[in-house]
């Protein structure tokens, strides 16, 4: 009964990894695929999770982004410190989106060696988008009252810098 009732935890522990928000990823130390939720796989132009084990990042990315992914991973395994980084990541229909990805490393349980990373991914597209229009906006903003308030100012000099008496 134990087993049949760990064996049903497991399967849904997996559908829930598999369904998770954002984009969740291990891999092992060659950079191989070892697991992905369906997140990851649909932006990369698959069905599953189940379909990226034994692909790399050469797979789906440039090679230029492919060796930057590659860079980071790499690093934090020989630091085996967690590494957060705002990533432009080209999409496989050719989409820049911008993730926040946080990685760590992924520890054989009983040796404790590092063995991968671990990585999780979030869209921060929209919102890096909202922060630029905003950023836009202030500085229409503060051109456009710069204008008037030049000619203010400029008035007001004229105005303190002549010698009228004020009329009664």
């Amino acid at each position: 009964m134990r087993n049949e009732n760990n064996k049903k935890d497991y399967d849904l522990f997996m559908n829930i990894m598999s369904e998770a928000p954002g984009h969740f990823y291990w891999k092992d130390t060659k950079g191989i695929c070892r697991g992905a939720n369906n997140a990851q796989a649909i932006f990369l132009g698959y069905n599953s999770g189940k379909d990226l084990i034994g692909k790399t990042d050469f797979d789906f990315f440039s090679k230029e982004q492919a060796e930057f992914i590659r860079k980071i991973d790499k690093q934090v395994m020989e630091t085996e410190k967690e590494y957060s980084v705002e990533e432009v990541v080209d999409s496989y229909a050719g989409m820049k989106t911008i993730f926040f990805s946080r990685k760590i490393p992924l520890y054989d349980p009983k040796t404790k060696k590092v063995i991968g990373i671990i990585g999780t991914s979030l869209d921060i597209t929209a919102s890096k988008q909202a922060e630029i229009a905003k950023q836009e906006f202030l500085m229409n903003m503060a051109h456009d009252l710069r204008t008037p308030l030049a000619g203010i100012i400029g008035l007001s000099s004229i105005q303190a810098d002549s010698k009228m008496e004020p009329q009664e």
